[in-house]
Formats: C-alpha cells, structure tokens, sequence
C-alpha cells in the first residue's frame, strides 16, 4: 500500500536580465581626455603648449597691429581655420572646454560654412549637455557634406542618447524616432539599432526586436549586450537551444558578463527541465550541472538538479543538492519539502518532520508540505496528529487528490476499509490515472464487508482493462515490441529461465516466503533472473541477490523498457510477487514481457490482468468450491502455497517454549494490519474466545500506537461478549522480539 510523498516539480525559471541600455560616447571619434600619465603623453603637452603660444603671439601680433589687413586669400584663411580647429580640439583633449569652444567658434567666424569646425563644436556642445545645440550643428555640418563621416556619426551617436534619455522618461515614441532617425543618418551604427530592438521587445515585438539585435550584430559581431538581449528574447519564445548559443555567443566576446553568464544558467536549467519531462534524465543531469558552472549559486540550477538526482535513484546526491539550495536560498520552501521526502524515505523521520516544519515556516499553506507532515505522522502511527494535516492541505487545495489518497490510507491503517474507499474514490475522480489510489482501492476492497465477492472481482477486471490499454498506448511508440514473436528457444533439453519480479526483496513480509523459491531451486533446470523494484535494500536483499543468477534493478526505469528488459534476457516464466501492494509493477506485466506470467504469494485475490495467465494457491487459500470469477487461472499447490523461511536465531536468538506449557491457557496470537481484522473475523475469533474461557489474544500492529485504534479493536470484541482483560494489544517494534512470544 502506498502513501504519497509530495516533491515539489522542477522549477521554470520565468525572469531573465535585459542588458541596461548603454550609453554611447565612447566610440572612435568621440572626444576623449588624455591624463598626463607616460613621457608621451608629457611631450604631447609641450608640443600642444607651444602650438598654443605661437597662436596666441599671433593673435596678440594681429590685436597690435590693427592696421594689418585681413587674409588676403582663400588659402591663407584656410590655414586659419584648420589652425583655430587644431588649438580647439588641443584645448579640448586638455579639458579646457570653453576655451576650446572660443576656438570652434572664431574658426567659424572666418568660414561659417567649416564642417569640420561645425562637427567639432557639435560634439562639445552635446558633451556639455547642450543637446539642442550640437544637433542642430551635426545637422547644418551634413547639409554641407552629407557624406562626412565624423558627423554622421556622431549625430547618430547624439540621436541615440537623446533617445535613451528621451526612454528613461517614459517618452517612448519620441525615444524611437530618434533611433530611427540615427539608423537613417548613419545606417552603420549598430547601437542605434540595438536600443531601437530594446524598446521593441519592450512593446511585446519580439521579432521585430531581433531583427533589430541581428542588424546590429551584422554591423559589430562582438556587441555583447546585444548577443545577450537576443538570448533573452529566444529564451522567452521557449527556444532554448537558440538562446543558449546567443548567451554563449555574448560570453565569447565578453567572458566577464555576469549578467549573461546567469541568464545561460537559466536556459541550461530550463533546457534541462524539458528534456527531463521526456524522460532523458542523463542528459538533463548534464545540463543542470552546466547551468552550475555559469552560476554557481543558482538555487534553481541546483534544485532541478536534485530533482533529477531523485528520479535517477540517486537520493544522496539530491540530498546534498537540496541541501545547497537551502544555504542558497534559506527561503526556499519547495527545496526543503524535497529534502524532507528523501529523509522520510530513509526512514528518518524526525529529520523529515525537521525539514516539512521549515517549508511550513516559509509557506504556512504548503499544501505538498501540511500532505507530507501527515504522511511521517501516518507512518508515525500518530493517526491523531496527522489528520489535521491532511484536513489543512485540503483547505489550501481542495482538489490535491493525493492528499484524499493518504487520508483513505489512514482510516485502512485504523481499521475503517469503507472509509478508506471513499477517500481512494474521491481521489481517482480528480486523477483517474493515479496509480497508488487505484491500487490502494483494490486492496481495502478485500477488507470491506459492504462489498460482494462479484464487486470486487468487476473492479479488479475493470481495472486491468484500463491499465492494459493503457499499456498498448504507451507501447505503440515501439511498434517492434508489439509486433514481433517471443524469440525463446524451444528446446526441451535446455535450462528454463524463470524472472521474478517484487519491490519486495529486502526485509518485507513477504520475501520471508518468496526466499525458498530462489534457495531452494534446482540449478542445473533453471536460471533465475530477480528484477528488483526495491526502493530499499539491506541484509536480505544481498542474501537473496547471492541465490540469484542474475540481478536487475528496476527503480526509475519506465515500463516500456522493463519489458524490453525481460524480453532481451528471453525469460520463459515471470513471477510476479506483489499484486497491487505497493511498489508492484502490474504495468510491466501489463505488456506480457515473458510468455508464462504468472502471480503468486503477495495479495490475496485477483490482479484483473488477463495477461497473467496464472495464479499460485492452495485449497485454503481459494476453496475448490470458490464461485469467484478470476482473471487468472488459479493453480492449487499441494497442502501450501507458502513456504516460511525463518529469521536466522543467531539475529533472534531461540524460539520460546510455548506460553501455554507454564500457564496452562492457550494464547491465540495474530500480529497483522488492523485493517484486515474487519468484523467478521472479529466475530469468529470471539466464538472461539467464547468457547475456551481461560484463553487470551495478544494482537500486535502498528496501529495500536493510536489510543483511538485500540479502543476501537476492545469495543469490538467486548460487543461479542469478550472481556476486554482477555486481549492484549501490542504495537510493532521490529520483528526480532516476535519469536520469544
């Protein structure tokens, strides 16, 4: 029977980063400020100084001599300006700007149509903040040369700023026509294009917005914000790949952007979440620990990366990636619910309760983690305590099926079947594909008194039409698989290869009874193969792995490939050991991966399968006179069925002598699930109270852990007359004290 623990799925990361958008002075011709810091620099000086003197005694000579006519010729006027030009970007480049813009200005005053002063005194006046100003003057310089290249430029340079100013006022129209109108001045210049795609993407015009990034790309291939917005943009159109290469692309150029170097992280993780949902976890293991290197702190990166650590049945690794997670990230409610779940399952379960406690300190309505609190609880045998937090989920969630599946687990586990299918059922009408309800149903079915023999034999085969359908569903990706004949050799001469197929191979139950089948088997005719569906293994699993010719382990590995499984090691004859107790794999027999199936000693009544054509029993167990309906053909072993393997007494020490040697009363002792004590067998078993007065009952399960369970069990026998002093009601501890009873 199953309880279901809630994991939290992997995250998709939904923010990403758009790289600010950059200003743009300091491209080729802009005018930069050398600092004096080298000899060259120093001479640099000088030389400028003197230019600087010999033009202002030239002008100081002209002040004096009034009388001096002007230039009498182009040339020498010429001279002049490029002289007034040459002492103006000298003054600038020494951080004398006004000066320099006296400069500008009095070359202007001997040729007012001077590009080159025009284009000069534009930039400074725009460096000056005087925007207005130097755009007018780029413009008057390009009516003049349109083909000029210094004032193209930086016209597109001023555009483009004023564009970005124009945008961080909200002004975005206005902001747009300036880029537009730089990409038309100077059709070259890729950060125009770059902020025009930044406020496309702005207005939802994805495509538009990358034609924009491309275009400036074409223009400088190592843009590395524009690289980065592009993988931004692809990533939201859910096309991973492409992003990736755009951020990767970007940290080519850049490998010091950090800004992309975490947007890649994202893509990766997110990459990795898709390919896992097609079931290739390798692969999505590889890109989580990708996404790490780009980000080593990415609690996402590192949360997915446990979640896939889980499904690969690598719960240590998980463990440690969830525990990194909540040093990243203390708050991360969903990490430490998971982190829970791999302790519960390593039966540690103060620390689980721990971890659920902190997710619900972070997320007080956690419905995946108030479910799980009730689970530990459940498995606790504290049924009083974890009912209120199966009732507090469903609040928060009324529709969480899986909650409704662990509340019907904890009314079976009190003896309450007819309550427990209530709950089963309501769970399987919000999620009729849930696996655990549907088995879990089955099994209370057996328990209720309110069900006939029929009902129950028509639920099981109604559910074996369902799942056998579903099978077909899954296999008719392989069409080989459904198509093609056993390839089995038929020789009577050879060794049968029998399978076995339990999540029972460890100390459980029932591999007390299915030892004997792999000790006790006649090796020169049969080559034993277990696949084991195990969640847990321990001493018993690696003595029955010793007994065995060959081991496979099933945990993760999907049904399909099961199958295939079973099918390349050519087994004659499957055994399936479960039924629908929990962990079975009734979905591998579902495909007929063996050409025997057969189903034997783990549940007490018909798997519904009409694959499995057999069913092991005994005259006891099915009575020859049975009128019940199964979809297996029911084969009779002689006296038994089972076949008890006792624990070894050097772990248990000597059976005791019988009670009743010393005492002289019979103690009749049953040491079971409480849910199969229904009132029926309480019924029997008072009569024969009844009928020999001095005997006792001792009942031991775990159930009797809950005051409410046990009162419930003594009300029940003391309505058939038995005293309640007669019954003793023992919880279980392990099965090491059993034998000294």
């Amino acid at each position: 029977m199953w309880l279901s623990s809630s994991r939290r799925p992997p995250k998709r990361v939904t923010y990403d980063a758009l790289a600010t958008t950059r200003r743009t002075y300091t491209h080729m011709h802009t005018l930069t400020c050398f600092h004096p810091c080298t000899f060259l620099c120093a001479c640099m000086r000088i030389c400028v100084s003197v230019c600087l003197c010999l033009v202002c005694i030239y002008a100081n000579t002209m002040k004096q001599e009034p009388s001096t006519p002007p230039p009498s010729s182009p040339a020498e006027t010429e001279d002049i300006v490029k002289a007034m030009v040459g002492k103006g970007i000298s003054l600038a480049k020494l951080g004398r700007p006004v000066a320099a813009a006296q400069a500008f200005d009095s070359a202007l005053e001997f040729n007012r149509d001077n590009v080159e002063a025009l284009t000069y005194l534009a930039l400074l006046h725009v460096r000056e903040k005087r925007t207005d100003e130097g755009l007018a003057l780029y413009r008057r310089a390009l009516e003049l040369d349109p083909g000029y290249t210094l004032a193209c430029e930086g016209l597109a340079t001023a555009l483009t700023d004023e564009g970005t100013r124009l945008k961080l006022l909200g002004l975005t129209d206005r902001a747009m026509s300036k880029y537009r109108e730089a990409s038309r001045v100077c059709a070259d210049y890729a950060p125009a294009h770059y902020n025009e795609g930044i406020l496309l993407a702005e207005r939802g015009l994805v495509q538009q917005a990358l034609d924009s990034y491309a275009r400036a790309l074409e223009l400088w291939p190592h843009y590395a914000e524009a690289h980065n917005n592009r993988g931004v943009l692809l990533k939201g159109m859910d096309r991973l790949p492409e992003a990736i290469e755009a951020y990767r692309a970007c940290l080519e150029v850049n490998p010091n952007f950090q800004l992309a170097s975490h947007n890649l992280a994202l893509a990766l993780s997110d990459l990795g979440t898709a390919v896992k949902a097609q079931g290739r976890v390798q692969e999505a293991i590889h890109l989580y620990q990708q996404a790490l290197f780009y980000n080593a702190t990415s609690a996402d990166a590192m949360y997915n990366l446990g979640v896939a650590y889980v499904e690969n049945n690598e719960a240590a690794k998980a463990c440690i990636c969830y525990q990194l997670t909540t040093e990243v990230n203390p708050r991360s409610a969903e990490a430490w619910n998971n982190l829970g779940v791999i302790y519960k399952d390593m039966d540690n379960l103060p620390r689980a309760l721990s971890c659920y406690e902190s997710a619900l300190r972070i997320k007080p309505t956690f419905p995946e983690a108030l479910n799980n609190m009730g689970v530990v609880y459940t498995i606790m045998n504290q049924l009083e305590d974890a009912l209120p937090y199966f009732h507090s989920a469903l609040q928060v969630a009324p529709n969480y099926a899986e909650a409704y599946t662990n509340l019907g687990k904890l009314f079976q586990d009190a003896g309450d079947a007819d309550k427990a299918i209530e709950y089963y059922e309501r769970c399987l009408s919000l999620c009729p594909y849930s696996d655990n309800a549907a088995h879990n149903r089955l099994l209370a079915l057996n328990y209720s008194l309110r069900q006939s023999r029929d009902s129950i034999t028509t639920a099981h085969t109604a559910w074996g039409q369902d799942i056998r359908a579903r099978a077909l569903r899954a296999a008719a990706s392989c069409e080989s698989y459904l198509t093609n004949r056993f390839g089995n050799c038929r020789s009577l001469t050879r060794q049968l290869r029998v399978g076995y197929l339990s999540p029972d191979f460890n100390k459980h139950s029932v591999s007390y009874f299915s030892e004997a089948l792999l000790r006790h088997r006649s090796s020169p005719h049969f080559h034993i193969t277990c696949y084991s569906a195990a969640n847990k293994e321990d001493a018993t699993t690696r003595r029955m792995r010793s007994y065995a010719d060959a081991w496979v382990t099933l945990v993760g590995m999907p049904p399909l490939a099961v199958a295939q499984k079973i099918r390349a090691d050519k087994i004659d004859i499957l055994v399936e050991l479960a039924g629908h107790t929990a962990g079975n794999r009734l979905d591998v027999m579902a495909l007929r991966p063996a050409p025997v199936l057969i189903t034997c000693i783990g549940y007490p009544n018909t798997t519904g399968l009409d694959t499995i054509q057999y069913r092991l029993t005994d005259q006891y167990a099915d009575a020859l006179d049975t009128t019940q309906q199964f979809s297996e053909q029911l084969v009779r072993l002689p006296e038994s069925f089972l076949c008890y393997t006792p624990p070894d007494e050097s772990q248990v020490g000597p059976v005791a002598a019988p009670p009743s040697a010393s005492l002289q009363y019979v103690t009749f002792g049953s040491f079971n699930n409480v849910a199969k004590i229904n009132g029926r067998v309480v019924r029997l078993w008072a009569r024969i109270l009844l009928a020999l007065p001095d005997s006792r009952l001792l009942l031991k399960s775990r159930a009797f852990a809950a005051k409410q369970v046990k009162d419930s069990c003594l009300c029940a026998f003391a309505d058939f007359g038995v005293d309640r002093s007669r019954i003793d009601l023992l919880q279980v501890s392990s099965c090491c004290p059993s034998l000294s009873f």
